[in-house]
Order: C-alpha cells, then structure tokens, then sequence
C-alpha cells in the first residue's frame, strides 16, 4: 500500500554544494548526512545516497547551463515574438531594436548555484520526493550579475538499482497569481494598444523640472523604490506578510518598493475589494486587494491615475513596473509584476520581483522567456495624489 505522504525536515541539517562556474562543476560533490535520508527509522543506504546526490547536481548542472545564450539566440526570439499579431508596441519596439542592433541586451556569459536539500518525502519503497532550494547566480557579459533563490522539487524513482529524475517542478518558472473568484470579477484588461490609446495622461506629473513648482499631495521617490525592490528582492523584508504560499508575492513586493518611494496610502479597512483602495495594515485589518493582486493594482494604478502604459519600453525608469499578462487569449488578465532596479545604457533595464524570488534580471531577457505574453510598462508619475 501507498504510506501516508510526510515530510520530514532537515532544515536544521542542510549542507550546501556550491558550483563556481559552469567549468568547475565536473568533479564536486554534495555531501549529506545520513539523518538527511531518515525517516521513522528508515534510512537510504549509503550507495543510494551517493546516487541521489550525484543525480540532482547533474541535473541542475544542466539547467545552469541552459541559462547562457548567445547573441543569435537572443536575435531568433525577437524575431519570433514579431511574428505574433498581438505583439504591443513596447515588446515589439525592443524587438525591433534587437534585431537592428540598436538595443544591446546583456549576455549570460556564467553560471553558479549553491543547492541544499530541504525535505524529503518517501511516497513508495523506491519513490521519494525531493525539494531542493537553488540559489543561482549569473554574470552577464557587461559585468553584473543577476541572482535568484528558486524552490524545485523532484520527483525520484529507484529501477533496477538505479534511482532517475521521474519528475521536476521547476520553481523558477514564473506561474503568475492565481485568479481568485475576486479577481475574476473585474473585468479583462484590454490589449495593450487599446488602453495606451484611451487612457488620460497627465503630462505635467512626468516633468521632473516642475515637480518643486505643482501643488500635489507627494512626490515619488523613484531611487529609493528601485533600492527597495533589490535589496528586498531575494530575502524580502520580515515586516511585512509573505503571500508566496497563497498565490504570489509579486504584487505585495512592489506594493512595498512603491509605498518605500512616497506612494500614499487611500482608503482603509474594511474596504479591501474597491479598486479606488490600496492600503497595507501591519495588523489584523490585513491590506486591500490592490495591494497584493496584480490585476486589481493594474486597475487601482489606471483609473487613479498614478501613472501611464507606455508604448515604449525604453523610457522605462528607476522605479517604474512591469506587468505582464500571461495568457491574453482569452484570458486578458494581469498575473504578475515587476519593478525596474537599474537602467543602464542601451536599453539595459533590469527587473526585480517576487515567487519566484529574483534580483536584477535583463527586463528583455524575462521577456523573452514568455513569448506569447503580453506586458505593460508603467512610466509612473514623479507627482500624484
């Protein structure tokens, strides 16, 4: 009979293996203790253990790998997102400058992770799931780097005496939030074009030049949104709640890095569905839907207006967001968000964000692994209300 799924926790047992460049990953070793492999008294003998180890730092190995890409990689997805009819103005802007070589995107020229093994779980005699914390780390051809901590599980199968990969979840993916049935009452975003076209923009409230001369209620303080959204980005801030477990933390994290830049709070308990609200209670009160959904903060930062969707993504600044709707046909709903950390020269912006967490990635390079996505670059107002 199948035994009863348990987890046991070897947090307090966890021993790193630590890959420093992809050259010099052939030949190291994950060591674990034997308490590691235990549960209720039952242990993995020491062949299997061997086995399993090797088996996992071969795998992630090759997934380091598949990170670096070469220019004409980069070239091909941009011309593969061209093809799409949907394709909006600000993706295909990038594409185009891709292409045409005006646009430098960094390379990933290296990689390394550091793993650990967290749980085990003995589903059958020779079945157990494993979850594995990476810590990856990248270096791109200009010279900086981008990290991440990503949750994977695998799944494990024992045949004739040698365990293999039957399964893996691989927690870098970017999945989106969930669509609850509150999100799923407001109505789709329209396609990118469309709200660029109808949406009202304030001109005045992106003239920094003005800002100390308008009569407004604050003034955003991009530098210090955008030093939030990386510091914060791997290890988040223990002030605030974590959503990662009940459908994303994406939102809640720029929800902090925007308020951190000066954004006001509207509204407050027990007000949380309006999306004319966007609040954070360190409380019972808990926070308004705007504040943790990514599809009501689209609608909150819309219909306020606290910024506007540009249709050129190189205009992107410090402290602007990035959303991305994952499905848009037929789904039109907004599913994750990203802050911008850094921009620097050439249209090099970087992205931070949350679940999975991960600091100071290439905007495009994010882009591109989400091709039949839609995205939504907020140029924000450096004065608002």
């Amino acid at each position: 009979m199948r035994e009863k799924t348990k987890w046991t926790n070897v947090a307090k047992r966890k021993v790193f293996v630590s890959v420093i460049g992809i050259s010099l990953l052939i030949g190291s070793c994950l060591v674990l203790s034997e308490t590691t492999f235990a549960k209720k008294g039952v242990i993995v003998n020491p062949e299997d253990q061997t086995e399993i180890q090797s088996v996992i730092q071969e795998f992630l190995h090759g997934e380091s790998q598949k990170q670096i890409e070469t220019k004409e990689q980069i070239i091909e997805e941009a011309k593969e997102i061209l093809k799409r009819p949907d394709t909006s103005s600000m993706v295909k802007g990038m594409a185009e400058g891709i292409i045409k070589g005006e646009i430098k995107v960094p390379l990933k020229i290296n990689c390394s992770f550091n793993s650990s093994i967290e749980n085990i779980e003995r589903v059958e005699k020779d079945k157990i799931n494993v979850k594995v914390r990476e810590d990856r780390t990248c270096t791109y051809d200009d010279g900086s780097n981008t990290s991440g901590i990503y949750p994977h599980l695998f799944g494990l199968v024992k045949k004739e005496k040698k365990w293999s990969i039957e399964k893996f979840e691989d927690g870098s993916i970017v999945r989106g939030q969930l669509l609850t049935p509150e999100v799923k009452k407001l109505p789709p975003i329209p396609l990118p074009e469309e709200t660029i076209k109808n949406q009202k923009i304030e001109e005045w409230r992106i003239k920094k030049e003005n800002v100390s001369t308008l009569s407004s209620s604050y003034t955003y303080n991009r530098n210090n949104a955008a030093w939030y959204g990386s510091y914060y980005a791997k290890n988040p801030n223990p002030s605030f709640r974590d959503f990662t477990s009940s459908g994303g933390d994406c939102t809640n994290f720029i929800s902090q890095a925007v308020w951190y830049g000066n954004w006001p709070m509207v509204g407050w308990y027990p007000d949380k569905y309006s999306t004319s609200v966007w609040w954070y209670a360190f409380n019972w009160m808990g926070q308004s839907r705007t504040w943790t959904s990514a599809h009501y903060w689209w609608w909150f930062t819309y219909n306020r207006p606290r910024g506007y969707l540009t249709s050129n993504g190189c205009s992107l600044q410090k402290g602007d967001i990035v959303q991305r709707d994952g499905n848009p046909n037929p789904n039109g709903y907004i599913d994750h968000s990203l802050i911008v950390t850094d921009v620097r020269p050439g249209c090099n912006i970087r992205i931070s964000y949350h679940t999975p967490n991960t600091q100071d990635q290439s905007l495009w390079e994010f882009m591109g692994q989400y091709p039949n996505a839609n995205f939504y670059g907020w140029r924000l107002y450096d004065s608002g209300n």
